[in-house]
């Protein structure tokens, strides 16, 4: 992207667009090599394919922001459709019953829910900053995912912690 292009389309300034894009990608790597790894630790074949497919969204978004970065125009972000998630969450949720949760299974999920929580808040900050135009579209409608995948991971928590109170098996 021509640097006047971005100030232009972005009304924060050449370096400080270029921050943000160099900080978005380093939230999405952080969260995508975080994902792969509570995937692989994962007990649940379901948790495995939700923590892949939320790999998968940070790895995309990385791919967004980066082209971004280089290219002369900010691309139309399309939202992610969260479908495919919604019978995993569903036999998570049976599976919780029976399956043994950890404790430390619970404070992974709650680092991933504290880091997607700063995503969304770092991404709406920076589509204020941007003004109006693409730039804070596609900054905004990447803060919707990140709340998406933040609800997604309160949920599979909300689950475990509902087990943990009912004297349902945890084990440290």
């Amino acid at each position: 992207m021509k640097q006047d292009d971005r100030r232009k389309l972005s009304g924060i300034g050449k370096e400080n667009t270029v921050n943000i894009f160099d900080q978005a990608m380093k939230f999405e790597q952080k969260g995508m090599h975080y994902y792969h790894e509570l995937a692989k630790r994962s007990w649940d074949p379901s948790m495995k394919k939700i923590f892949s497919w939320l790999a998968v969204q940070e790895e995309q978004h990385f791919k967004l922001l980066k082209s971004m970065k280089k290219v002369s125009t900010i691309p139309p972000h399309r939202t992610v459709s969260f479908r495919p998630l919604r019978g995993l969450l569903r036999s998570i949720g049976k599976s919780m019953v029976v399956a043994e949760v950890t404790l430390s299974q619970l404070a992974a999920y709650r680092v991933a829910l504290r880091m997607e929580r700063n995503s969304e808040a770092f991404y709406l900050k920076r589509a204020k900053q941007a003004g109006r135009g693409p730039l804070r579209r596609t900054l905004a409608g990447i803060a919707g995912e990140e709340a998406r995948h933040g609800d997604t991971i309160e949920y599979i928590i909300a689950g475990m912690d509902k087990k943990r109170l009912k004297g349902n098996t945890v084990s440290s």
